[in-house]
């Protein structure tokens, strides 16, 4: 909450004036500015709901609507002298915060929404506020925003959205798309001075301008733990989940991207990065979806750009026998690469404006950390969660050819602290380490698969937790698929569902297909597929329902195929990197043919 994100350079109230195309006149000016009465203060505690929680000062509105008569001038000139003068105490404004669990069984921070618990006082002026800018919301911002704006329904855009999409799955329907976007930490994240600057651009009056900036920027906020507060702090960025005032300045605030969406001809992934810059807000990629019709064939290239490459540059793609830098692959967004000077670059690849600064460097545990275990080569990197600067309890793990495994918490850290862990099984050397958000832990297969470790990232410990797998169901393959499997290289990957909650290991077989610059181009002869319960058993599998996966060098993935037209149920995409050229080559393999699998080659031009 004290931290400017990396890359933010915030707008011009200029830019966007241009951008918005909206003045405030003078009569809704001095409407907005106007003297705040008696009657208005009373109005505004009387109808506020009883029965809710707390503020610091421990009091209630039911308190100061029962002992109005004693107290209600004092408090009558309390408010006024806010509007008047511009003060407003501290202890007025301080907040406590409640964090309210996501789910069930919540450990990490992530896992807990924060909502403020305000003065009733404050509750009142910021009512006020609110209540005067309902009166000019539908005037300054567009028709397509109906949540929080007076006088227009939700429910019209549900309904305009049923209607645009229920033919998208015609083939005679003409071309179009729909867009789902998705905000990571919206509220969090909204900078102050992008908000005073549109408040500008709109022609609100500058004494307006200064409650709301009093309001949003004075506030101390208290954790509450086990029912008591832990200290005050401040904040310098985001909005207040309850707080009357944060709606409506978060619509605001979304006009702006609204108007820059309808000014892209093309390009929207620029127009993302753009307001991400702007504003602080980053669009959740991995949240967002993209719906298309009569796309058909260019919708899947499309996808690829957008989930997988975004704008990772050439130098992180191409991997060079003479390059000191190698790219080891890609976690929640981040791209991995590493020189041979021991620390390792993560790239954010989300935000391309910070993808061509530094990367975040860690440097390596070195190499006395476990004697005889550790060497210079990295299987992959894997992740907690994407917000990796923000997030205190986001954990990198590095899993290292051979028997050892380190764990980190780089964000706010001048020195990491790793916890590495000795692999003592040889089935491990090679395998990769992923997160699960099912379970909350690192998983790392061993080689073959009967064997699954654990790692748990609220428990750090220096040892695995292990559990065998009983694999079921296995198919009775002809001798030659046999052959076959035996003349390849395999490797493994744990692939999570987040829409059905299945975990899924797959089995890719690889063999050499020709021998480019001294290095092998390998090309995936054959896949199994299982199906992973919580009771350790491994169920062979050729039907995945509706669900689509993804295998490449980044973390593998599935995605409904339903919410992606163009995309096929029960297919596996792979998505290999050629080091020698700017092209992937996605493979399809579709599991209902036993007990060959037919595999299909496409060629997507990467532009660098």
């Amino acid at each position: 909450m004290q931290k400017l994100p990396q890359g933010f350079e915030g707008a011009t109230v200029e830019r966007l004036k241009e951008l918005l195309g909206f003045q405030c006149s003078k009569m809704d000016c001095a409407k907005l500015e106007r003297e705040v009465t008696k009657e208005e203060i009373k109005e505004v505690m009387f109808k506020m709901p009883t029965s809710k929680s707390l503020g610091p000062d421990g009091y209630t509105s039911e308190f100061f609507k029962e002992a109005w008569p004693v107290i209600g001038e004092d408090i009558i000139i309390a408010i006024q002298s806010f509007f008047t003068k511009g003060f407003l105490p501290k202890g007025l404004n301080s907040t406590i915060l409640a964090l309210i669990p996501k789910k069930e069984e919540a450990k990490m921070m992530k896992d807990y929404r924060p909502i403020s618990c305000c003065n009733v006082l404050y509750k009142v002026i910021s009512k006020i506020i609110t209540n005067r800018l309902k009166g000019i919301m539908s005037k300054c911002i567009p028709l397509n925003q109906s949540a929080f704006v007076k006088e227009r329904l939700l429910i019209e855009n549900v309904l305009l959205e049923s209607e645009l999409v229920k033919d998208y799955h015609k083939e005679d329907i003409c071309p179009r798309c729909a867009m789902q976007i998705d905000i990571s930490k919206a509220f969090d994240s909204v900078q102050w001075p992008f908000l005073l600057n549109t408040l500008q651009a709109l022609g609100f009056p500058e004494k307006l301008i200064k409650w709301i900036s009093l309001c949003i920027t004075s506030s101390l906020f208290s954790v509450q733990v086990n029912g008591e507060l832990a200290g005050y702090f401040q904040s310098k960025r985001g909005l207040r989940q309850g707080c009357s005032l944060s709606p409506c300045l978060f619509v605001i605030c979304m006009s702006v991207l609204s108007k820059m969406i309808d000014e892209a001809a093309e390009g929207v992934l620029k127009v993302f990065e753009e307001f991400d810059r702007m504003s602080g807000l980053k669009i959740s990629m991995e949240k967002s979806i993209l719906f298309m019709a009569d796309l058909v064939e260019s919708f899947p290239i499309i996808i690829v750009v957008i989930r997988l490459k975004k704008k990772v540059s050439v130098d992180l793609v191409h991997n060079d026998l003479n390059d000191t830098m190698v790219t080891i692959g890609a976690s929640h967004g981040w791209v991995a690469s590493l020189k041979d000077d021991g620390i390792l670059r993560l790239h954010d690849d989300q935000n391309p404006y910070a993808l061509y600064k530094d990367p975040i460097c860690i440097p390596l545990p070195p190499l006395v950390t476990l004697p005889h275990c550790q060497t210079k080569i990295i299987t992959n990197v894997s992740m907690s969660s994407s917000s990796l600067e923000d997030d205190e309890d986001c954990v990198v793990a590095v899993k290292f050819l051979g028997p050892q495994l380190s764990f980190c918490k780089p964000a706010g850290k001048s020195k990491l602290e790793w916890t590495n862990v000795k692999l003592n099984y040889p089935c491990f050397y090679s395998s990769r380490v992923m997160f699960s958000k099912k379970y909350n832990l690192f998983l790392i297969p061993g080689s073959g698969g009967h064997l699954m470790g654990a790692w748990d990232p609220c428990n750090p410990s220096d040892r695995l937790m292990f559990e065998s797998l009983r694999f079921e169901n296995p198919p009775k393959l002809p001798t030659p698929v046999h052959e076959l499997m035996d003349s390849c290289c395999m490797h493994q990957h744990l692939v999570e569902s987040t829409s059905t909650g299945e975990t899924f290991l797959v089995k890719q077989y690889r063999k050499t297909a020709k021998i480019v610059e001294g290095v092998a181009q390998m090309k995936t002869e054959y896949l199994m597929v299982y199906n992973l319960d919580d009771e350790g058993n491994a169920v062979y599998t050729q039907d995945m329902g509706d669900l689509t996966m993804f295998l490449s060098r980044s973390e593998p993935f599935c995605i409904p195929s339903t919410s992606f037209p163009g995309f096929r149920p029960n297919w596996v995409y792979i998505l290999d990197m050629s080091i020698w050229s700017s092209m992937v080559a996605p493979s399809l393999l579709q599991l209902k043919k036993p007990p060959l699998l037919t595999i299909f080659h496409l060629e997507i031009i990467l532009h660098g």
